[in-house]
């Protein structure tokens, strides 16, 4: 007799939405003698697309009125907090109605899109332009805030690759009629169709075999495409166990979707992810961490592949069997690889980051998520060094976890030599070129944070040659120099069209370094702090190699909790 095949009944990994929103319902009755702002977030020509619609409209209408960019933020799409500003702004200014530009990025569109819901919550109608291949994409964060027929004008094509000509005639020809079209439109008082009912937090969501769990998950877009464990109420009661934390305790809403992160649906993730009970504690501190406001989650919509990297330090790499020598970064160890994998499966299920069929992970190219970086710390003890929790304000005794975001990691780097110098400068040319032209980030948004992973014997080295982890800071911070013309060209093709050191670094301090002369060949810091550089030791004891991983803006910078470990 065949024995039957077990069910599982699985919860929801999903978070409660807390965005609805409001949509302005009617359209500008006329375009003559309106106030239109016009709104731009100093990328892809925005400025040219605003200039071309309000020369043409003001053409036709001496009496419309078009308020100019400077009067708006323009880093709406850096931050959630601008928002406020904005809406304020075009109070002031008393516009009629917004046209928001431009849209031909992941991190832009979804910026873009919560400026346009932020003038329609105002009331007033906005337009957001868009470049085709982002059109999906904007739509679906329209949707997050309530507006499933949000007002676009969209731009065929990738505008960083049209010729000058290419791109005026499609601005005159397609652009600037969807524009005109759109603040005209109105639109029905109530959503198409009515949103349907979410399941609760300890809500069964499905029961089938474990095929048929695997399935639906991945039908419904909450699996990675790996097998996932089914979540099951059983399992879900294990990892709550082993915090002391409340099961419905909300840590804050993670974007770009803007769904409710609990201890719950943390639990859920981990059990999906495979990690084990005991892992709970670091799970909620890496969920604390993404909470941070100064963590900027909002980022990792960018095409840059934003990937997040939580690196442990303190007695919790012993405990949980963490690996932090030899195959440091490989999968393989189910401390390193599961925790990693939770923590993507949590920006997916509850943060809303999916690639195709999903709308929300614009990464261009991207890579898979990292396993656990863990610090080898009796290595650094040993050495006398303070350890990364120590650099991160926490005491020696604690257990920290920390997440930053990357884009990508150097080549290996292999450094022997008689002296801390000769070590340090193989390690700052393979690190510049690590960063390359993005260096122009960290003058213009006054953060970038490489972290280096020094194996021990390196360390070790750096150590007797009488260099600390503040003189390696100062090397790299005195040494990393790029040409000035290189990344403000590279600024441009990246697409922030108006761009150079002269126009856009305003802190005094700094322009002294970044416009000194006006020599484009003239090389220019690709720091501008010391204390930017992380420093971890670990990997193989036996081998001279390191690696620097490496960030974009000011996205992900290193952000610290505490891990509330049990005392068994």
């Amino acid at each position: 007799m065949t024995e039957a095949e077990p069910v599982y009944a699985t919860l929801w990994p999903l978070g409660r939405a807390t965005q609805h929103g409001q949509r302005a319902q009617a359209g500008l009755e006329k375009l003559s003698g309106a106030r239109i702002a016009l709104v731009w977030d100093h990328l892809f020509k925005g400025d040219e697309i605003l200039r071309a619609f309000a020369d043409r409209l003001g053409a036709r209408y001496a009496d419309t009125e078009f308020i100019d960019h400077t009067h708006f933020v323009s880093d709406f799409g850096d931050v959630y907090t601008g928002l406020g500003t904005l809406r304020e702004q075009l109070e002031q200014v008393r516009a009629d109605a917004a046209v928001v530009a431009v849209g031909a990025c992941g991190r832009c569109t979804a910026g873009v899109m919560r400026a346009v819901a932020a003038a329609e919550e105002a009331n007033l109608p906005a337009v957001g332009i868009v470049s085709s291949g982002f059109e999906v994409m904007a739509r679906s964060v329209a949707k997050i805030f309530g507006d499933d027929e949000p007002r676009l004008a969209v731009y065929p094509g990738a505008i960083q690759t049209d010729t000058d000509e290419t791109f005026g005639r499609k601005v005159r020809e397609v652009v600037i009629d969807q524009i005109e079209e759109a603040l005209q439109r109105s639109r029905p008082a109530a959503p198409s169709a009515a949103a349907e009912a979410e399941p609760g937090p300890r809500e069964v969501v499905f029961t089938g075999s474990l095929d048929e769990v695997e399935e639906h998950f991945l039908n419904q877009g909450w699996s990675d495409g790996l097998p996932i464990v089914p979540p099951t109420p059983d399992r879900v009661d294990r990892f709550l166990a082993a915090t002391h934390e409340d099961p419905d305790v909300v840590l804050g809403a993670l974007p770009p979707e803007l769904r409710e992160i609990t201890i719950t649906n943390i639990a859920v993730n981990g059990v999906m992810a495979g990690c084990r009970p005991e892992y709970m504690p670091v799970l909620v501190a890496v969920a604390r961490c993404l909470t941070d406001p100064r963590f900027r989650l909002e980022d990792l919509t960018s095409t840059f592949g934003l990937e997040p990297l939580i690196v442990v330090s303190g007695r919790v790499v012993e405990a949980l069997g963490f690996n932090a020598g030899t195959g440091a970064m490989r999968l393989g160890r189910q401390a390193n690889t599961s925790i990693g994998r939770f923590l993507r499966l949590l920006l997916r299920n509850v943060g809303g980051l999916r690639i195709p069929p999903g709308t929300s992970d614009a990464g261009a190219i991207g890579y898979s998520f990292n396993v656990v970086m863990a610090e080898d710390d009796p290595s650094t003890r040993a050495i006398g060094w303070d350890p990364f929790r120590v650099d991160n304000g926490f005491a020696q005794d604690v257990s920290t976890a920390s997440v930053l975001l990357v884009t990508n990691h150097s080549a290996p780097i292999y450094t022997a030599g008689e002296s801390a110098e000769e070590h340090l400068e193989t390690i700052a040319r393979i690190l510049a070129n690590a960063i390359g032209p993005w260096a122009y980030t960290a003058a213009v948004h006054g953060g970038f944070n490489p972290l280096l992973l020094l194996s021990p014997n390196v360390a070790q080295a750096l150590h007797e040659f009488g260099a600390d982890k503040a003189e390696i800071r100062g090397y790299l911070y005195d040494k990393l120099r790029i040409r000035a013309d290189v990344t403000e060209r590279y600024a441009r093709q990246v697409g922030r069209s108006d761009f150079s050191f002269a126009t856009s670094v305003g802190d005094p301090a700094l322009r002294a370094a970044w416009v000194e002369s006006e020599d484009p060949a003239r090389l220019v810091p690709m720091l501008i702090d010391p204390d930017w550089t992380s420093i971890v030791v670990g990997g193989n004891p036996g081998r001279n190699q390191s690696r620097a991983y490496v960030g974009n803006l000011v996205a992900g910078r290193p952000v610290t909790q505490q891990i509330e470990l049990s005392a068994h």
